[in-house]
């Protein structure tokens, strides 16, 4: 096969396939396979053995090079061995279609994105239907998608009436772990990959940094998220633009330091890392060392890659700060706009300096406290955050004696912002 001279084995009983390809694509083997459903049992069948030595594997688009496999084929089991760059493990396939079991018990596997234009993309696109598939068990020990360290990786599915059901969905990567569960279904010729999951994180900053964000001005964050998301196509057709869903997140112990957020990949779900050097201009005394969140709480609706919010908060010691509006998690872009309110044992000093410094400080808590009985909304300072997430504009938003909004852009050299 592919050059290799044909031999002969004395004795032997069944076929035995030894050769060398320069490219495999499992594409179509895997479809015709698929369409094999309704075979039978061939308990008298003839045993298949093949050693291959392949230049280049590829399934679905991902590509390993220099590969070699071994496989065996005896009644109704096939026994499989791959080893390669950036591949390790065994494959096991029981039973015949619709009914076959396929087991990956993988040492390692590095999944690297190749850039291709649409048209390639569609045209490699495999006709694949969950209902006709096999079920699967997998587990990887170590998972790489390109530059990012995934870890231990594994799932199981099972089938149900529109396709499958998929279980026990594990990630143990070094800066976070998932659980979660999900189904892959076809309905009226259409395809919905749909994902319910839990994720938790010791520290936001490395988890942001481990996935290729800025990181720079961040600090700490022990993170859990809740995600019921979909979108339309197969589990492997993730795209922004496609996703929908609900989103829950939790953040305890973060710091926001006054690093200009547009030197990075910036983490958009997080605007708050556009607020610091704005901040740290019009409250001075209470944000110069940054932000210090003590908690980070909201909820988001996602629509086709827009992600909504109506009570996103975060409280620290000096502050606290409420979100609402739209983050483009496909167009990465902010339409929010932010409430800060700082606190009023932070806002204290500031209040008795302008009373006449360290002695006017029981006037100034006089002062403060008949603001916030009286007018509570004396000191919340509303800003508008729009714009791409590499370059937000940051606008304060001002009452005037009348109570009509007016902007005013952000000027660091502007000391009437102060």
């Amino acid at each position: 096969l592919g050059g290799t001279p044909a031999r002969l084995v004395a004795g032997s009983k069944g076929v035995f396939i030894h050769g060398a390809l320069d490219q495999l694509v499992l594409n179509d083997w895997i479809t015709a396979l698929a369409s094999l459903a309704g075979g039978t049992k061939q308990s008298d069948s003839l045993s298949v053995m093949a050693e291959l030595q392949l230049g280049q594997l590829e399934v679905f688009g991902y590509q390993w090079q220099n590969v070699k496999t071994r496989m065996q084929h005896s009644e109704d089991r096939w026994d499989a061995s791959i080893n390669g760059e950036g591949i390790s493990g065994d494959v096991v396939a029981e039973g015949v279609m619709p009914d076959m079991q396929l087991t990956l018990a993988m040492n390692e596997l590095v999944l690297r994105s190749v850039e291709q234009p649409a048209e390639a993309k569609d045209a490699q696109k495999p006709d694949l239907d969950p209902r006709q598939l096999p079920t699967v068990e997998v587990l990887i020990k170590q998972l790489n998608y390109d530059a990012f360290n995934l870890g231990e990786f594994a799932f199981k599915t099972r089938k149900i009436k529109q396709g499958q059901q998929i279980e026990d969905l594990v990630v143990r990567a070094p800066t976070f772990s998932l659980l979660g569960a999900g189904n892959w279904v076809k309905v009226a010729q259409e395809q919905r990959s749909s994902f319910n999951i839990d994720l938790e994180a010791a520290d936001l900053a490395k988890l942001i940094g481990g996935f290729g964000y800025a990181d720079d001005n961040v600090e700490g964050g022990e993170t859990r998220v809740n995600a019921n998301v979909y979108w339309q196509g197969l589990p492997t057709e993730y795209e922004h633009k496609k996703l929908n869903g609900q989103l829950k997140l939790l953040v305890n112990n973060i710091h926001f330091s006054n690093i200009d957020p547009g030197a990075g990949r910036v983490f958009g779900l997080l605007s708050v890392q556009a607020l610091p050097q704005r901040l740290s201009l019009d409250f001075s005394d209470l944000f110069k060392k940054g932000l210090q969140i003590n908690k980070i709480e909201g909820s988001f609706s996602i629509k086709n890659g827009d992600a909504v919010t109506n009570d996103l908060f975060m409280k620290g010691a000096a502050a606290r700060i409420d979100i609402a509006g739209r983050i483009g998690l496909a167009d990465q872009d902010y339409d929010q706009v932010m409430a800060v309110t700082p606190e009023v044992s932070s806002s204290l000093p500031l209040v008795g300096a302008a009373v006449g410094g360290p002695a006017g400080a029981g006037v100034g808590t006089a002062i403060l406290f008949l603001h916030k009985l009286f007018n509570p909304k004396i000191l919340n300072y509303k800003y508008q955050v729009t714009g791409p997430w590499r370059d937000p504009k940051v606008v304060l938003l001002k009452n005037t004696p009348s109570g009509a909004e007016q902007q005013q852009k952000v000027n660091p050299n502007n000391d009437d912002n102060n």
